[in-house]
């Protein structure tokens, strides 16, 4: 058997039992409103989050799967909230057990039977996209709207339980990285295969070919904004400030090529050029061109901060290659984080397309050779879980920004607005009547686009 994904119908009604539970066992508590913190914000959280979706599958503004997905995230992240707040000798309490159960990840539940890697990170990509609704035209930088639909949750709470579902986020994706095997046989080549002629066809012995992938066959499935992409000028500027860079670095070394350069700046500027490389032989626009090399530049930039952060009597004003990539990219605060993270995705989904093999057997696999195959003492593995770290730090790093602002207006808000809070309330009491729900043919994938790069 495998892990079976309930209909946001039936995780309403598993999730109102569970509530009528809870607040059973007080006689003197009678709606979520009484309940003591911090389990009356984790329930709000919940039931606010569940009114919205319904309201979304009726508006047919998402499809029924990716609401439930969306439910899924926001339940396991209140567990971890739970996990978070509780003491050493402390249970896991009656309402993680119970959002345990409606999930299907208690200890009574076989391994096979509970969701995989994939499906979990799915739980969160949909959850987090939900969340941009909390934000104006859902976009961070523009703060949080007037009267949001977590408007009920203090803002230092909502903030928590925002970057616990970033953090798992983080979490699922590492864990897909760290199962991906290099077993995929197909290649991804430069040049559009032409299929053999006739006589070509009766001369050729049969054997089993090799899958091949056309470069050119390559489509950004979420692209960069022009506020991350338009600071680098055209490609051509782009790539030659890269030359140039490169050429201060060998002069400052005095060396005559790359090669010759110590092992790790070797592989990154390496790693550059190959990116610079397959951009090129692609068909996608220019401004996409730009994000997935600026993108490239800040995984090495960062790389080398790492470096010159485990020295002590060094400094990266030492390092040419990170003083010329903050010259091109903009040093740190100078750029927002949601435009990094953007660059970054961009960088990580073309990386995947040239090095990830699609599912084969519900697992994806990295291609035993690749186009980063050849570059001495590059790490692929550590190269996306970097990626994965720098896209978590953007997040809350923009998040931090937001809350940071709204407080500093003083208008963090203690209690819902009565409007939206009560409607969604009354529809999770046992009390109020079920409504009926169409069933519709669930999607196999997310609709949305996601913005954690190894889910799909």
């Amino acid at each position: 058997m495998t892990f079976e994904l309930k209909e946001l119908s039936t995780l309403k009604k598993e999730f109102n039992d569970a509530v009528d539970v809870l607040l059973k066992r007080d006689k003197k508590i009678k709606k979520i409103e009484d309940l003591s913190n911090p389990r009356k914000y984790e329930l709000q959280y919940l039931t606010a989050i569940l009114s919205r979706l319904e309201e979304q599958v009726s508006e047919r503004t998402i499809k029924p799967q990716v609401a439930a997905l969306t439910f899924y995230g926001a339940m396991q992240t209140v567990m971890r909230d739970i996990e978070n707040k509780r003491g050493m000798l402390d249970s896991s309490g009656l309402l993680s057990d119970s959002l345990a159960n409606i999930i299907g990840i208690n200890a009574e539940v076989r391994a096979e039977n509970k969701p995989d890697l994939y499906q979990t990170s799915k739980f969160y990509t949909a959850l987090n996209e939900f969340l941009k609704q909390i934000f104006i035209n859902n976009d961070s930088r523009k703060g949080f709207k007037k009267e949001h639909i977590l408007h009920a949750i203090p803002t230092n709470h909502l903030n928590e339980l925002i970057e616990t579902s970033y953090l798992l986020s983080k979490n699922a994706e590492k864990a897909i990285v760290d199962s991906l095997a290099a077993t995929g046989q197909s290649i991804v080549v430069f040049e559009k295969p032409t299929p053999p002629s006739v006589e070509e066809k009766k001369e050729t012995p049969v054997v089993e070919e090799q899958k091949t992938v056309f470069i050119g066959e390559y489509a950004a499935s979420k692209k960069s904004p022009i506020s991350a992409t338009g600071r680098f000028g055209s490609w051509e500027d782009l790539t030659l400030a890269l030359d140039d860079l490169i050429k201060d670095e060998l002069a400052d070394k005095n060396v005559s090529k790359i090669n010759k350069l110590g092992l790790h700046r070797a592989a990154q500027l390496h790693f550059l050029n190959t990116i610079k490389a397959a951009v090129q032989a692609t068909g996608i626009n220019e401004s996409e061109k730009l994000a997935v090399l600026a993108g490239a530049m800040h995984l090495v930039r960062k790389q080398i901060d790492d470096e010159y952060a485990s020295a002590i009597l060094t400094s990266t004003e030492n390092s040419i290659i990170h003083k010329g990539l903050d010259k091109i990219l903009g040093k740190k605060g100078e750029v927002d984080a949601q435009d990094i993270e953007a660059l970054i995705f961009s960088t990580t989904q073309f990386m995947r397309f040239l090095s990830v093999e699609p599912k084969a057997e519900a697992k994806k696999s990295i291609r035993n050779k690749h186009i980063f195959s050849e570059i001495a003492g590059f790490d692929l593995k550590n190269t996306f879980t970097l990626c994965i770290d720098m896209i978590h730090d953007c997040r809350n790093v923009a998040l931090h920004h937001v809350v940071e602002e709204f407080n500093k207006e003083g208008k963090i808000p203690e209690k819902a607005p009565k409007s939206y809070i009560a409607s969604a309330l009354s529809k999770f009491s046992f009390l109020a009547g079920k409504k009926d729900e169409s069933s519709e043919e669930e999607d196999d994938e997310l609709e949305h686009k996601s913005t954690d790069a190894l889910t799909r």
